[in-house]
């Protein structure tokens, strides 16, 4: 490939912002899907909760290794991503209350609108936080 199609892929904002558009894609579909069919039982918020469950672990692969290409300890990139995306679940809760009791939205484009806040909270945390390391572990070339 050319290093005009290659040169944006290597600065990390643009790959968070293509993984990161992806995994929100995901993270909708799952909560529009576990809403369909444990809404009614569980209410719109509390449907976030298996949403979460399953995005946490799609967005952690593909974040961990298109945008962030972090090497070894997954065990502690992962319970740290993990710590990251709970503190997102609580923001999306509620912007997703907020935005969906004070207008007539209905909760799935509810989510979709929560969905953009939580994913520019995350980033700085994953980054600086998630899979954060140590200058000598870091190759800054």
């Amino acid at each position: 490939m050319s290093d005009l199609v290659l040169a944006p892929w290597r600065r990390e904002e643009v790959r968070y912002l293509v993984v990161g558009g992806f995994n929100t894609l995901v993270g909708l579909g799952l909560y529009a899907g576990f809403h369909a069919l444990l809404g009614d039982q569980l209410g719109y918020l509390l449907v976030l909760v298996p949403a979460y469950a399953v995005g946490i672990v799609v967005s952690f692969i593909t974040q961990r290794i298109f945008v962030f290409g972090a090497q070894g300890q997954v065990l502690v990139d992962f319970i740290r991503f993990t710590l990251v995306q709970l503190s997102g679940l609580a923001l999306n809760a509620l912007v997703l209350a907020t935005v969906h009791e004070s207008t007539a939205i209905p909760p799935v484009p509810a989510q979709a609108i929560s969905l953009f806040f939580v994913a520019v909270a995350t980033y700085f945390s994953h980054k600086f936080f998630s899979f954060r390391r140590p200058a000598a572990e870091r190759d800054d070339d």
